[in-house]
């Protein structure tokens, strides 16, 4: 090694520098402890370099984790693509679209053709803007709002065209007159809106489930994380896993729940908007 006062050579067990005559008594506690810490770095540095991870701050990862990555993006892409071949897909326009169209001729056919039961109009326009609201999800959104502002534009637009066809048939005004007749517009308009929403939802839902990887909406994430948080607060106390980790697996499973919960309440506000007014009289 060399001498830390006059930088000469001399032997690693030496307690003093033949060349100065300096004591090593103080200094060589230190020493040792720089070399140990030295040598402990540079292991450490080894097992990042092997992990994929740069000990100089760059975290450019190496090729097996590089590997790695990859392989967990081609597995999602994978159940994602199963998915969207099993089941139909649409762009956000063409299921908006569709959605309108077919509501009005069935409300032209059943209404003004076949004078049928307005039972019937109600039953297909549930079904119908669920069925495109579950073709629309082709894409994960991380607000789940946009889909139900799409469904209310889709009832307005729609309801609106029905009732221009009843005014010129009908020889009646195209708004509602009084009270109920607004009701019954409202209650019409989120039958279609929830249920537009209601099919979004579950093709959010089996989306995320099938691909693990892939976030959920906000609000879903939101009301998963909250109901883990409370159960771990509860369960504190039981096993040793770090609470960060506990609580994520925790919102894993709770997310499908969750998902399949708002689900069903917006098929049973379809459902009940939009049937529970003709049902009754």
């Amino acid at each position: 090694m060399q001498c830390p006062y006059c930088a000469e050579t001399i032997k690693d067990d030496a307690i003093a520098c033949k060349h100065c005559n300096r004591d090593f008594f103080i200094i060589q506690p230190l020493m040792t402890k720089l070399k140990a810490a030295n040598k402990r770095v540079t292991q450490l540095e080894k097992k990042l370099k092997a992990a994929g991870i740069d000990p100089d701050g760059e975290n450019r990862p190496s090729s097996v984790s590089a590997a790695a990555t990859m392989s967990m993006a081609q597995q999602t892409a994978a159940v994602a693509g199963a998915i969207n071949r099993g089941i139909p897909t649409m762009p956000v326009y063409g299921a908006v679209i569709a959605t309108i169209l077919i509501l009005i001729a069935a409300h032209y056919l059943i209404i003004i053709q076949l004078d049928l039961p307005l039972v019937y109009l109600r039953v297909v326009s549930i079904a119908v803007p669920f069925i495109f609201g579950f073709f629309n999800r082709k894409a994960l959104d991380r607000w789940l709002g946009w889909d139900l502002l799409t469904g209310v534009m889709v009832a307005l637009v729609s309801i609106l065209v029905m009732s221009i066809v009843v005014a010129r048939v009908d020889k009646v005004p195209i708004l509602p007159t009084d009270a109920q007749g607004w009701l019954e517009y409202a209650q019409y308009a989120a039958s279609i809106a929830f249920g537009f929403f209601a099919g979004c939802v579950v093709r959010h839902g089996i989306t995320v489930a099938s691909a693990p990887s892939e976030r959920a909406s906000f609000l879903i994430e939101l009301i998963s994380r909250f109901i883990a948080s409370k159960l771990k607060k509860d369960g504190d106390g039981d096993g040793d896993d770090k609470p960060g980790d506990s609580v994520d697996a925790a919102v894993k499973k709770i997310q499908g729940l969750v998902s399949g919960a708002i689900a069903v309440g917006s098929i049973a506000v379809s459902a009940y908007t939009g049937l529970s007014g003709i049902l009754g009289k």
